[in-house]
Order: C-alpha cells, then structure tokens, then sequence
C-alpha cells in the first residue's frame, strides 16, 4: 500500500511539474536556456553553491555514503570557495525514472548523463548548452586531452549543431583487457611460456582437451607422494575439460574479441576499410574469425555452454573449478596479481580441491595437511596473464569500451538550475582545469592524504591503502570521504572526474603496472570503434535500430559457431542483415560520421584559439 501511494505521489508532481513549468513546451525551452557567455564571468571571491547527485547503490551500508565533512569534499570546497550539496540517489532507480524525476523540479546543478539521456534531457529544456568556446577556454588542459584521445566524443552531446555537454574521460579505457590462462595447466601439457600467436593457441587448446590437464597439474605436485596405482587412479577419474567458454550476450566483451582481433576485426565496431566507415560484423575478416571458431567449437575447444554462460559467473567459476583453462578479456594488473582477491580465491579453491582428491586417494588427514603445506607455493597463484594472439597477418587486438563518453563515461551537463547563476558552468570548468595541472591537490582528492589514507608499500605494490584492506579494494570509509581507488587501478578523480595527467600516473604507479602494460595491455593492440561505443554513441533515431540488430548478428554468430548455420550461408547472413536494418543503419552512420569530423574539426580549431602564441 505505501509503495502504491508513493507511485500516486510522484504522478501528482510530475502532473504539477507539467503545467506549472512551461520549459515543458517546446516554444519556451530555447529561450529559457540561452545564455548570452560573453557576458558572464567568475569572480573566485564570490561563493557559490553546487547542487550534486552522488550515484550510489540502495543496499550499499550507510557508512559507504559520502559523508557532509568528507575529506576530499572539503578541500575542493575551500580551494575553490564553493559548497558542494551532494544528494545520494539509487543508480537504478534514477536512471529509470530519470525523466520524471527531473520533471518534479528535481534538477542538479551539475550531471552525469550518457549520450540518450542527455539528449532527453535536452528535448525537454532539463539542461543547457555549453559551448565548445566556453570548454576550451576554462579548461584547455582537459579540452586537448579529449581531442587526443576520443575526439569522436565531443559529437555524442551535440544536438542540431549546439552542443550540451563535456565527455568524460576514462583513462584506463584505451588499454584493452587481458585473457587468463592457467600456468599450472600450461606446465602439466609441457608448454612452456605463454602462447603467442593464432597457431600457438590452437596448438594449447589441443593439448588441453586431450592431455587431461588438471589431473596432471595435481600429478605435478603430488605425483612423487603417490604409488603407480594412485596415479593412474588420478587420470582414470580426470573430468572432462575444455579450453574456454564465454558470453555471447556480452558482445562488448564476451564474444571471442581477442580472436576476431587477429583478423583485425571487431564485429561490433564501426571501422574503416579503404577510407569508408563499414560495420565490422559483415566484413570477410569476420567471416574468417567465425569460421575458425567453428572448427575450434566442434574440436572440443569450446565449451558448449558458451552460449548461456555469464561473464563474472559460470564462465569464471569454470576458470576455478578446473573446468577450462583459458578466460579471454578479463581483466588488468590488479586482477592479476598474487595479492589481487581473485586470485587468492583460486588458490583456496584449488587448495580444497587438492585436499578432497588427496583424502579420496587415501591419504590420512594429517598426511593430507602436511603435503597441502609443503606445495604452499602452488596456490600464490595459478593464473599467467594471456597476450593478444597474434593473427595470419600479424595483427593483435582486443575490444576498447571507448574511453571518451559514451559507454565508459558519459558527459557532465549542467541544469537549467545555472541560468541564474551561469557562473557556476565557469567555476566548475576552472576546477576541472586547475585540478589536472596541480599534482597535490589531484592526488588528495583521489588518493587521499599520504599516510592517512594510504601509503607507499614495496616497490611492486606502490600506493596502498593504509589499513588491512585486501589488495585492490576500496573501502566504506574511502566511500565516505570522498576518495576513489589506488591511483594504479583508477586514473582520474572522483568528486571532479578529470583525467590525472599521464606524467603524474607513472610517479605513482606501481613499476610493475608499467611494465604489464608494456607487456600485455599496450594501447596499440585495442580495437576502438569509430564512435568509442557502437550502441551508447549512435544518434536517437537509429540507437533502437542498432539494439536490434547487435541482438541479431549475435544469434547469427553464434549459429555460425555452433554449426546451426554453415558458414557457406556467410554471403546470405549479410544480405539478411543489410535488408533487415543494416543498410538504413549504415545511411545513417555514414552522415554521423562526417558530422563527428566536422565537430572534432570545429573543437580543434577553437582549441587553436587559445593556444599560447610564441613569442
């Protein structure tokens, strides 16, 4: 009962919020958020105040909120002579209902909002323009930053030739994620290093579905414990096993990326071929990607439950039962290393594993314990970081998310709420610019204050936080003050989400980090669409179009490696796909990708403006 009278509550409002605010509409939007920027300037002694939402999850503990005094809330509130109001609100619930919500007069001074929901808000006068001019000038650092690495996002905020808002950056984005392989596995077929090309991997995965690796890897440890009887018994009793499985659902990362990669190729990405944007799913490199799959899933190689599998559930608890030995895409540095929780959740796994065999083959309790603490080393870690299989031509490359709006980081946009006060637009720029050149004060509000919150460890680990926390977690109370994660896993700020420029990250990151980029995550081998993300930058009126059609081409792929469809049908499953929306999507990228030109063209140029002139 009171869920229901809550629903007839907000109605109500919305209904008032209809009728009694006449940005609603459309002859009254335009005017009521135009803002003559010639005229406005910031006076840093004036104080201002800030309306701000802070995303959060309902079932998150109270100590997790942001607290009123927060650590790094207070000093951008005393560098920059402002008050920031933070309203906690369900990430869910405000993405659902955010339209109605902002209707109810429920409008933040400064948003975060991806590319649909800013264009929303705009059709509906919620938010106001900011102009490229005003970008570049207040923030010139950030504005460059977004031109070098995704300039395709400054279009994703642009509606009828006026823009609304400011990409975010994620730095970490332009490096793609790294595969796993189980290293004890790789030892008990007798391969040593880690596979490196196409070949390499086939010759592996072979070895994996025919030379029962996970019983051998026990052998490996215990062989010399057990009499010929016992052994035999281990490989007689050995499960069935497969290279990999994945998650066909999850097509930005699940579906075989690392393999489409070698043909350079991606099939859910816009590329270029022959300097003409084509969509990558109906390209020939794709149709040699899928039908090596084919023959790879009817080897053996592929789990057949690849299809249904999740991502974070069955496919990794598959990687820990020692059912696969092969995670494609997973993760970076932090997963990977021995203190990361994952890793040592594998190695409690297999411990218990171990122990359950060892007692099944006989071996007394204390006989069990005693040789489950001498190959103590064996569960520091099982796991060796993959490298992106090199193709038939070379090639190497995993799927980027696009590190400039859109899916990874969507665009500050600022609420009807600064016409009063457009000043506030200007203050919240200069903060975003002042904070990326200033080393200190970036690392406070991230990081925290050294020896408060964190602290340097050895040389491989860097800065951790101080406490007895895992490695690489945050906690409530780095929640609640307004801090983000260690600098090594994320490289930008939190309350004021700006990139930390690149020379400041190597100060401070792990050598170890570097040196695992260097090795296994180099930005060269990430496969970026045109537009940073296929569905989340797509104009409005072809997004649904594109929805449809992913959902399509990813049965459609699927069939294809499974066997349901021959791959002689590739020529026809393209026809299909053009008649069925493929074209009319192509229609239409093909005019946004010249206007995404023309818009990174225009931003170039007025960057150019305020470029310091030599003297």
């Amino acid at each position: 009962m009171r869920y229901k009278s809550t629903i007839i509550v907000i109605f109500t409002i919305a209904l008032w919020a209809i009728f009694k605010y006449p940005s609603w509409k459309k002859e009254k939007i335009e005017s009521n958020r135009l803002i003559d920027w010639s005229k406005v300037t910031d006076d840093p002694n004036e104080h201002l105040d800030f309306e701000l939402v802070m995303p959060g999850d309902a079932t998150d503990s109270p100590d997790a909120h942001l607290k009123v005094d927060a650590y790094a809330k207070r000093l951008l509130e005393e560098r920059f002579n402002v008050t920031l109001n933070y309203s906690m609100v369900d990430v869910a619930t405000y993405e659902r209902k955010a339209a109605l919500v902002k209707s109810s007069g429920f409008i933040h001074d400064v948003l975060i909002e991806e590319t649909s929901m800013l264009k929303s808000s705009v059709k509906h006068g919620f938010i106001v323009p900011v102009p490229f001019e005003v970008i570049c000038k207040y923030a010139p650092t950030y504005a460059k930053i977004v031109q070098k690495w995704g300039n395709y996002g400054w279009q994703g905020s642009v509606v009828d030739g006026v823009n609304y808002g400011i990409p975010l950056v994620i730095p970490d984005a332009r490096y793609p994620k790294v595969g796993i392989w189980r290293k004890d596995w790789l030892n008990a077929v007798g391969f040593n290093g880690i596979p490196d090309s196409m070949n390499e991997y086939e010759e592996v995965f072979e070895l994996f579905k025919t030379s029962k690796p996970d019983a051998k890897s026990f052998l490996l440890a215990f062989g010399n414990e057990l009499n010929e009887e016992q052994k035999q018994q281990v490989l007689n009793d050995a499960k069935p096993v497969w290279a990999m499985t994945g998650d066909v659902i999850n097509w930005r990362a699940g579906m075989f990326t690392e393999i489409f990669g070698a043909f350079n190729i991606q099939p859910f990405n816009w590329v270029l071929r022959d300097s003409q944007i084509a969509w990558g799913g109906t390209q020939e490199d794709s149709r040699k990607a899928v039908e090596l799959l084919h023959k790879w899933y009817k080897a053996g190689y592929i789990h057949p439950d690849f299809v249904t599998d999740e991502w974070t559930a069955e496919v990794l608890s598959k990687l820990y039962s020692g059912v696969t030995g092969y995670l494609s895409h997973w993760s970076l540095y932090s997963e990977l290393h021995p203190k990361g929780e994952r890793v040592r959740v594998m190695g409690r796994l297999q411990k218990l594993r171990d122990r359950e065999l060892l007692l099944k083959l006989g071996k007394t309790k204390f006989e069990t314990d005693s040789l489950i603490d001498a190959k103590s080393e064996r569960y520091v870690n099982l796991w060796n970081a993959a490298t992106a299989p090199r193709g038939p031509n070379g090639h190497r490359g995993h799927r980027l998310y696009g590190a400039i709006g859109g899916f990874s980081g969507g665009y500050y946009a600022f609420g009807n709420t600064v016409i009063e006060k457009p000043q506030k637009v200007l203050r919240w720029l200069r903060m975003m610019e002042t904070i990326m050149n200033d080393e200190n004060l970036i690392i406070n509000i991230s990081m925290g204050k050294e020896n408060l919150h964190w602290e340097w460890q050895d040389s491989e680990l860097g800065p951790e936080p101080v406490g007895k926390q895992p490695y690489g977690t945050m906690s409530y109370n780095r929640n609640a003050e307004g801090l983000g994660w260690s600098l090594w896993h994320q490289e930008y700020g939190y309350l004021v989400q700006v990139p930390i420029n690149e020379y400041i990250v190597k100060r401070y990151f792990p050598p170890g980090k570097i040196e695992f980029r260097k090795k296994y995550t180099p930005s060269a081998w990430g496969d970026q669409c045109l537009f940073g993300d296929t569905e989340s930058n797509a104009p409005n009126h072809i997004a649904s179009l594109i929805k449809r059609m992913n959902l399509y081409q990813q049965t459609k792929l699927t069939e294809f490696i499974v066997g349901d469809s021959h791959i002689s049908e590739w020529d026809k499953y393209v026809s299909d796909y053009n008649k069925l929306g493929g074209d009319v999507i192509l229609n239409g990228m093909k005019k946004y990708y010249k206007e995404t030109l023309a818009t990174a063209e225009r931003v170039k140029s007025i960057i150019s403006i305020f470029e310091p002139k030599p003297l």
